[in-house]
């Protein structure tokens, strides 16, 4: 179960009777925070995968591109990176990359990242959506997935111990992953989800390493299959993906979400 669309999960104060129901019922829970509400993410019980979002390398950043609500933003989302280093279950900083706004200071977010020292590095660029017209954004800060591919590329030379994983096309992602997952040339990304609720129901509290499972060949980055399961049928663009964001048709190009997005 997914929980990061509605809302801050962490500050529900149903949230740790939510998620013990969750597992009773063998139902994973992926859950996702802002990095604002480090208190409750201190208290949270266990998950089957905690990912915190990182929309900035530096305080001026983050409060450009994420808005924030609380005057003491930055030192909420540090302490929420100390957390996060030191929890047990399976983390991933999440990166939502915007060309042109979060794609440069390679450096900077290899510092950040180090802080909290995750299990993964999730790199997604953005997908058009309504929010691009109010911030000023355009197709052309969507980054193509070549362009995520050359920065996590330049991110994992960054940071020692890391590595590239894994990627998926479609949803133009690539994950970077503690070289502890790499046993000889296999890696281990995926998740044992029946060893996890088994643990769970033997009252146990799964750390990382307890669940991993081997990762299949057609999600490793450099994959022919480029993150394509065998039972998806992938259907074939007629004109391909531009590579670069400069190969972009601006005239293909829509100045406003569709009618349908901006009713939603």
């Amino acid at each position: 179960s997914a929980l990061s669309l509605v809302g801050e999960p962490v500050a529900s104060p149903a949230i740790a009777k939510f998620l013990a129901l969750l597992h009773e019922k063998r139902i994973s829970s992926f859950l996702v925070t802002n990095g604002q509400f480090p208190d409750a993410l201190q208290a949270l019980p266990p998950v089957t995968q905690l990912y915190l979002s990182c929309d900035a390398p530096d305080r001026s950043s983050l409060e450009a591109v994420g808005k924030p609500l609380f005057k003491d933003f930055w030192e909420r989302y540090e302490a929420s990176l100390d957390i996060l280093r030191l929890r047990k279950e399976r983390t991933v900083c999440r990166l939502t990359l915007l060309r042109g706004k979060n794609m440069d200071q390679v450096d900077a977010w290899a510092q950040l990242l180090e802080r909290g020292s995750p299990d993964f590095v999730e790199l997604k660029g953005a997908t058009f959506a309504p929010v691009f017209g109010g911030k000023g954004l355009t197709m052309m800060n969507m980054p193509t997935h070549q362009e995520v591919r050359e920065f996590a590329k330049r991110l994992a030379d960054t940071m020692p111990g890391y590595d590239l994983a894994c990627e998926h096309e479609h949803s133009n992602s690539v994950l970077l992953a503690s070289r502890r997952f790499l046993q000889g040339d296999v890696w281990n990304t995926w998740i044992d989800f029946d060893l996890f609720s088994d643990l769970v129901e033997a009252g146990k509290k799964p750390e990382t390493m307890d669940y991993i499972a081997q990762t299949p060949d057609w999600a490793r980055y450099g994959s022919p299959a480029a993150g394509f399961a065998p039972s998806e049928s992938r259907k074939q663009r007629a004109r391909a993906r531009p590579l670069y964001s400069e190969e972009k048709d601006s005239s293909r190009m829509p100045r406003h979400p569709p009618r349908d997005l901006q009713a939603a």
